[in-house]
Formats: C-alpha cells, structure tokens, sequence
C-alpha cells in the first residue's frame, strides 16, 4: 500500500487549510510541512507519491509567500520563496515538479525586482525562459494538489502559456530597468510572438506593445525592425474596427497612438 491513502490526503488537506487561514507568515516550519516531511521519510525517493509530497511541501512554501506579498512582507515573503525552490530546483524539469517551479521563480523575480535586487532576478528568470521545455509538465494549483481534483487540460494549456508569457515580459522589464536595450527589444519581440499562440490574449494591448517596441527601433534607426512591428500592430487592429465586441473609445485612442508613430 502507498503513502498517499485517502485518510492521510484527507490530514494533509485539513492541515493546509488550517496553514491557509492563520496570520502567522513567520518562516518557521509549519504542521503542514512537518506532517508532509514525516510522509516523505516514508516514500520511495523519486517515485510518483515523493514527487507529489514534495510538490506538497514547497507549495505551502509558495502559499505563504503570496500571503505575505498580500502584506507587502518582502523579507519573509523572498525566505518562503527561496527555501521552496532549494527544494525542489534539484527536480525542476520532473512534470510533476516544473510547473510548481515556474511560479515559484515567477513570484520571487518579482519579490527580488521589488527589493533592487535586479541581477538575481534577471538570473533567475534567464534560467527558466531560455531554457527549452522538454516535457509536459503537469498542471495544478495547490488546492487541486491537496484536493486530488482533476485539470481540465484546456485551462492548464492557458496556465503555463499565460505563465511562460510573464516570465518572458517581466524579464524584458528587468533587461530595461538595467539599461539592457537589445536585450530588452529581443525579449519584447519574442514574449510578443509567443502571445500570438494564445486565443484569450487582449488584442489591443498586444499592438499597444508592438508599436511602442516600433518607437524603440525608430529612435535607433533600425527602419526595418521599426516597420516589421508597426504593420504587426496594424494587422491587429485593422479587422477589429468593425467588431461588435470592440470598446471603441480605446480602439480610436489605439489606432491615432498608431498612425502618429507611422509619421
């Protein structure tokens, strides 16, 4: 018989959302990961039930950390953050594992960029953006993981990519607080394509992008660069002019910011 039997799912449920509701955001180990670690003494190492109390054990790290982010609690939100990740960084391309991993270096970039702490960051989100995804990582939020619930795997698409997507922007964010003008332009451009996979991105802020990444090019002569990413935008805009759905007064605003750019 496994570790994982529906009477200690249903403890470690409960213990969860006992670490859930309480204020306490102090780094100290919780009931939560001391009943996992116990758990996790008792698995084989590597297989399926460890992979998923590990996932378990850095996810409340991860809950914790958004807690005090709510707070705007930097110390110990960065401290939940980076013992989650030496935890599980060791197994990061595990499909159990990756997607956990993603959000965990998305929040703590983000927590590091909010403390001045640019190069970590940057590092960090290098590592994951520009590393190449070689499997299919298993998509879940912490409650499904407690809760053994089932993905609709048409959300979890929408998850990773929507993920993958920030990493991406708040990367070349970075590149551009750091006066990293090329590399800021290439990031831009590349999380610019990777939206075009996704059907439920906002098309007018897609082109809002594309034409200030147009201006960027202008001011440095890169004509052609320039003209590639004012035709992108314009391409985007044009057939919403007669849509329904389309909230015009912003559309308008849009499209004029457009055509002064082309001037």
């Amino acid at each position: 018989m496994g570790v994982l039997t529906k009477e200690v799912l249903a403890e470690l449920k409960k213990e969860y959302h006992k670490c859930r509701s309480t204020t306490d955001v102090e780094p100290a180990q919780n009931n939560s990961e001391s009943m996992i670690d116990q758990f996790l003494e008792q698995a084989e190492e590597d297989s399926s039930e460890y992979m998923k109390l590990l996932s378990m054990k850095a996810s409340v790290l991860y809950e914790k950390a958004k807690m005090c982010l709510s707070k705007n609690q930097f110390g110990p939100c960065k401290e939940f953050l980076e013992k989650g990740l030496s935890i599980i960084k060791d197994r990061s391309d595990h499909p159990q594992i990756h997607f956990l991993y993603l959000r965990i270096v998305n929040y703590l970039s983000y927590v590091l960029s909010r403390t001045c702490d640019l190069d970590q960051a940057k590092n960090l989100l290098e590592s994951i953006v520009n590393a190449e995804l070689k499997i299919e990582p298993l998509i879940y939020s912490t409650d499904d993981l407690f809760s053994n619930n089932q993905v609709d795997q048409a959300i979890a698409n929408s998850k990773i990519h929507k993920l993958v997507i920030n990493n991406m922007q708040m990367l070349g964010w970075i590149y551009g607080k750091l006066g990293l003008t090329d590399q800021y332009a290439d990031m831009v451009h590349r999380s610019l394509q990777k939206e075009l996979d996704t059907i439920d991105g906002d098309p007018i802020q897609w082109a809002v992008r594309c034409y200030r990444l147009a201006s960027l090019f202008l001011a440095q002569s890169k004509w052609a660069n320039a003209r590639y990413h004012l035709t992108a935008a314009q391409m985007v805009l044009d057939p919403m002019e007669m849509a329904i759905n389309t909230n015009t007064a912003v559309f308008y605003r849009v499209q004029a910011d457009l055509a002064r750019v082309w001037v």
